[in-house]
């Protein structure tokens, strides 16, 4: 239950979302080869999407958005690389979860983050870290393979929309948050 006033900007906001929700569809396919993983992390909040690509038997690909997760950065500063990592550690449990329920047990993840040194503490072997950064990394390992994870320009990054956000005026079906970057 809601205790108190929300305030006259949130409300504004809140219908003027409203106003336009009804005009939003998603179509999604029945078959699955790929599901990729797309993490972005902001000063302000860090992001994922999940897309499944799918390729039917006419070799027809159609990509979708499955599942989105935003948060807000936490009060406590952190260096950028560390909610980079965060971000990472939130696409890997993402992905996990997703694994177990939507049952496509001969699909390929694919990883995705515009953070060179979110790959480097993915990829080291050789050195050890500090408690916060080797928890995250070791989760990482654990929920997905090294190899699974590629690197992706921050302008070509769909996550960018979960952390910045988006106006409704702005979204379609056919818009790349649903659809998925061009190169899936």
């Amino acid at each position: 239950m809601w205790r108190g006033s929300i305030g006259e900007v949130i409300y504004h906001h809140w219908s003027r979302f409203r106003c336009h929700a009804d005009s939003y569809q998603m179509i999604l396919g029945n078959q699955s080869l790929y599901r990729s993983i797309i993490s972005l992390m902001l000063v302000y909040g860090y992001g994922q999407c999940s897309y499944l690509r799918l390729i039917n038997t006419a070799s027809q690909v159609h990509c979708a958005l499955i599942m989105g997760k935003s948060r807000v950065s936490p009060l406590k500063q952190f260096t950028v690389p560390r909610l980079e990592l965060t971000a990472a550690t939130v696409s890997a449990k993402v992905s996990h979860m997703l694994q177990e329920e939507l049952d496509y047990q001969e699909a390929t993840n694919i990883f995705w983050t515009d953070s060179k040194a979110v790959l480097g503490y993915i990829g080291n072997d050789a050195r050890q870290f500090h408690t916060f950064v080797a928890n995250r990394v070791q989760l990482i390992r654990d929920l997905s393979d090294v190899n699974q994870w590629q690197y992706i320009e921050l302008d070509k990054n769909p996550a960018d929309e979960a952390s910045r956000g988006l106006h409704c005026h702005n979204i379609s079906s056919n818009h790349h948050w649903f659809i998925g970057p061009d190169f899936l």
